[in-house]
């Protein structure tokens, strides 16, 4: 007799190590809230909807965790609080982008993921539609103002920081330092930052019932046991209910400005937040939705990176700049930072460049590894060589995602490195390791 919550339980914890971001992100056309998804901030990822093809859905917060997501035409009309739920979890949700019933989509997700139980296999299910978006756009006018504020943030932003590892970054140096990486080379000008002091603050929507959803309200929650919280500003000042934004002082913040690949022109910035002693900002109590990274973009055509060096013939690639921080010193490889799988998978390459080295992390859920065969398979036509460069340590049982390679540094030295990755110039033929 199976025994289904052993078997759920153990689907839990792979799902959880793969990430519904990675999940939703290859079983479903939702890419705009996945890459733009800020915490779940309602309007500033909206996405066209599975079920009513309106371009009013949004992934909730904490959705990398629990899939959720909700569109405000469907449940401000009742039909999309199926069981009095108020949200979709992440099934349902590839249930409804593909035209499935909900244990279909189960099967497609367990599928995605090559979750097994008893020596047995799940088979992905094949998707039997995709749902067509009515287009409702929004004024070019609209369009425009939204992306020159942004782009107004993001300028600020840069303006008031100071070049990482000049005077004045010595917060993020100590954060590096707290990482394992004593020592960091100067980067190329105007792409890595250290912010003094930038503002964190978390903005909740506008509920159309007029109550918090069941995460937001944990979010409020913890913002006001925080002991930091300086101010709420509400959507009716008058009734004081339901909180706009909430301020919860101001931290230093590492900024990596992420560049298209041809004009080189910023288009993201990804802000990490520290507290003074190096270490990353965390509320206490705790919350997902209450993460030390944050990201603001302006609509792009993907494909770029965090530019640590001018790009050359051979460059390296990997998810974080701290990985790329740590191992640039033993290489003479150009070096740029993608922010996460997704964005390994979505690398473009800049003019001239005909090696890419992916410094793949080792992750339980195989994300990296999947991410550095896709990349592949997309720039063969190109003939550009795409080289694995593998971990070959295990994964130690405290590690309950996986290790990246800043991991493996600190554990066991530069002598992990391959070397046609610290030694780059003495390869003939890359083509010898493009199958690695």
């Amino acid at each position: 007799m199976v025994d289904y919550t052993e078997r759920n339980n153990a689907r839990a914890d792979l799902i959880a190590r793969f990430g519904w971001f990675s999940i939703l992100a290859g079983t479903t056309n939702l890419e705009k809230c996945i890459s733009g998804h800020d915490n779940g901030k309602g309007a500033r990822n909206l996405d066209i909807c599975p079920k009513c093809g309106e371009p009013d859905f949004y992934l909730i917060k904490g959705a990398d965790v629990h899939g959720c997501g909700r569109c405000w035409k469907c449940f401000a009309k009742g039909v999309g609080d199926e069981n009095g739920k108020k949200s979709w979890d992440g099934f349902r949700i590839v249930g409804l982008a593909n035209g499935l019933s909900f244990p279909d989509a189960v099967k497609m997700v367990e599928g995605y993921i090559g979750f097994e139980w008893n020596g047995k296999k799940a088979k992905a299910t094949k998707p039997i539609k995709r749902i067509e978006p009515k287009v409702t756009a929004i004024s070019p006018e609209e369009e425009q103002r939204r992306i020159e504020w942004k782009r107004g943030m993001i300028n600020d932003l840069c303006k008031g920081a100071v070049e990482f590892g000049a005077p004045g970054s010595e917060v993020g140096l100590m954060y590096l330092g707290n990482r394992g990486i004593k020592s960091f080379s100067s980067v190329s000008p105007n792409n890595l930052f250290l912010h003094p002091s930038v503002p964190y603050i978390v903005t909740f929507e506008k509920p159309r019932d007029g109550k918090l959803s069941s995460d937001d309200a944990e979010i409020f929650e913890c913002c006001k046991q925080s002991g930091v919280m300086e101010k709420i500003d509400y959507h009716d000042p008058k009734t004081k209910v339901l909180p706009k934004r909430i301020h919860m002082g101001s931290y230093p913040c590492i900024l990596q400005l992420v560049r298209c690949s041809q004009a080189f022109s910023g288009y993201s910035i990804q802000r990490i937040y520290l507290t003074q002693q190096g270490q990353k900002l965390r509320f206490e109590p705790h919350h997902k939705g209450l993460g030390s990274k944050l990201q603001l973009s302006i609509p792009h055509e993907g494909g770029g990176a965090n530019y640590l060096d001018p790009p050359t013939e051979i460059m390296a690639i990997a998810e974080g700049f701290e990985t790329l921080a740590s191992v640039r010193p033993y290489t003479d490889a150009s070096c740029a930072c993608t922010i996460n799988a997704n964005g390994i998978i979505a690398f473009c390459p800049p003019k001239g460049v005909k090696v890419v080295l992916v410094l793949e992390d080792k992750d339980r859920s195989e994300t990296g590894e999947r991410a550095t065969d896709a990349l592949r398979e997309r720039l063969a036509p190109q003939g550009i060589v795409v080289v694995r460069v593998a971990i070959q340590v295990p994964i130690p049982p405290s590690a309950r995602k996986g290790i990246d390679w800043l991991d493996v540094m600190n554990s066991h030295g530069v002598s992990q490195l391959p070397q046609y990755f610290t030694n780059t110039s003495s390869v003939k033929d890359w083509s010898v390791y493009a199958n690695n």
